[in-house]
C-alpha cells in the first residue's frame, strides 16, 4: 500500500487516516453525542500546560470548530495546526489521485474528504481548491458506486462555479462536464443530454472544435445518444472524434482506443460473413 508515494505524500496520508478514524467517531458535528465530545476536549485542553500538544482527536475537534467557540488556550492551537497542516493539505490533494488510480479508494476517500472538510474550515466550500478537492472525492465515490453522494458534490461544485465565476469559465465548464458524464453514468440520460447540449457551444467558443475537452464532450454526448436509443445519432459523431484523435494522438493512444471502444458497441457485433458454398465438381 502506498507504494508509489513519496515519504512526505505517505506520513501525510498516515495523519490523514489516524484523522478520519477520529472523524468516523463522530456521527455528525451538529448532534448532542459531538456537543458533548467537545466539550469534553474543552475541558480536558484546558487543564493542560499551554506547551502540552494536543492528541490526534483533540486537534480535529478544535480544528472544525466554530471559532467562536474556542477559548484563548484553544485558539492557540486550533491556529497552530491549521497552519500545520496547511503544507499537508497540498501533499494529500497530489497524494489522493495516486491512491485513487493504484486503486486505494478506500484511503483515497479519506484523504480526499479530509482535504474537502479542512479547505471548507479553513477557506470557504467555495474556494476553488476545495472544489478541486470536491471533484477528486466525487470521482473516488463514484468507483466506490456510490453515485447519489458524487452528483451532490458536482452539482454543488457546479452551481457554485457557475455563480462565482460565470458559465464560461473554464473551471465552471470542467465542473459541467463531470456533472453531465456522471449523470449519463447514473441513467440520468434526459438531463445529461440537456446539460451537454448546453455545454458543447461553449467549449467551442472558449477552446474550438478540436481541443480534447471538446471531443470528450462530444463522445459524451454520443453515448448519451447510443443510450437513448439513437444509435444513428451517435455513429458519425464518433466517427469524426475517432479521425481527429487518431491525426492528432495515434491508433494505440488510450483516448483513441476508448473512442474505438465507444464506436464499436455502437455498431453491435459485426455480421458473420455466410460460409462460402464449395460446389462439388460431377464426374
Amino acid at each position: 500500500m502506498f507504494a508509489r508515494l513519496g515519504d512526505r505524500q505517505r506520513h501525510a496520508v498516515t495523519r490523514t487516516l489516524e484523522l478520519a478514524d477520529e472523524l468516523d467517531k463522530i456521527l455528525s458535528r451538529t448532534d448532542t453525542g459531538y456537543r458533548l465530545y467537545v466539550r469534553f476536549v474543552a475541558e480536558d485542553a484546558a487543564t493542560r500546560e499551554p506547551t502540552q500538544i494536543p492528541s490526534t482527536a483533540e486537534r480535529l475537534a478544535l480544528l472544525l470548530r466554530p471559532e467562536t467557540e474556542l477559548n484563548r488556550s484553544e485558539e492557540f492551537w486550533a491556529g497552530y495546526f491549521a497552519d500545520q497542516l496547511q503544507d499537508d493539505l497540498v501533499t494529500l490533494a497530489e497524494a489522493a489521485p495516486v491512491l485513487h488510480r493504484e486503486g486505494e479508494l478506500a484511503a483515497a476517500e479519506h484523504t480526499w474528504q479530509l482535504v474537502v472538510d479542512v479547505r471548507s474550515h479553513l477557506w470557504d466550500a467555495g474556494h476553488v481548491e476545495t472544489q478541486g478537492a470536491m471533484l477528486g472525492w466525487a470521482a473516488v465515490l463514484t468507483d466506490l458506486h456510490r453515485e447519489p453522494e458524487a452528483l451532490a458534490l458536482i452539482r454543488a461544485v457546479t452551481g457554485e462555479r457557475a455563480q462565482d465565476l460565470g458559465p464560461d469559465h473554464p473551471a465552471t465548464l470542467e465542473a459541467t462536464a463531470t456533472l453531465a458524464f456522471l449523470l449519463s453514468a447514473s441513467g440520468e440520460q434526459a438531463e445529461a443530454e440537456r446539460i451537454y447540449d448546453d455545454l458543447l457551444p461553449r467549449l467551442v467558443m472558449r477552446f474550438g472544435r478540436d481541443d480534447g475537452r471538446t471531443l470528450d464532450a462530444r463522445v459524451g454526448l454520443a453515448r448519451v445518444h447510443h443510450r437513448l436509443g439513437r444509435p444513428g445519432d451517435a455513429e458519425p459523431v464518433l466517427r469524426e472524434v475517432l479521425a481527429k484523435r487518431r491525426l492528432r494522438l495515434g491508433d494505440d493512444h488510450p483516448d483513441t482506443l476508448a473512442v474505438q471502444t465507444e464506436l464499436d458497441s455502437v455498431r453491435g457485433p459485426a455480421p458473420e460473413k455466410p460460409a462460402r458454398r464449395r460446389w462439388r465438381r460431377r464426374r
